[in-house]
């Protein structure tokens, strides 16, 4: 079967759960790409990047199917944890009356 193009596939619903297991890949693939002792390495030996190891923890997790790229999920945690941030109530603001 071919791969899909851009105009077969259809807008992905993303659930609470694997909005949960992108960020926990994030942060996995950021712990494992800070760690100098075990360095991640590519097929042609160079070192992975946060973004390709996260695209791999992702795949892991059972969602190879949904086939995003690196910079898709990365696109994706961005925009999750930018909103989490919006949706943070500001408490740090005193008002003097």
């Amino acid at each position: 079967m071919p791969p899909k193009t851009k105009a077969l596939q259809k807008r992905t619903k993303w659930t609470d759960q694997m909005i949960a297991d992108l960020v926990t890949c994030r942060a996995l693939a950021l712990a494992k790409h800070a760690d100098t002792l075990n360095i991640a390495e590519n097929v042609s030996g160079r070192r992975k990047g946060y973004m390709e190891i996260m695209k791999d923890l992702w795949e892991e997790k059972e969602y190879a199917s949904y086939r995003f790229s690196a910079q898709n999920l990365r696109d994706k945690v961005a925009q999750v944890l930018k909103n989490k941030e919006k949706k943070l109530p500001d408490t740090n603001c005193s008002k003097d009356t």
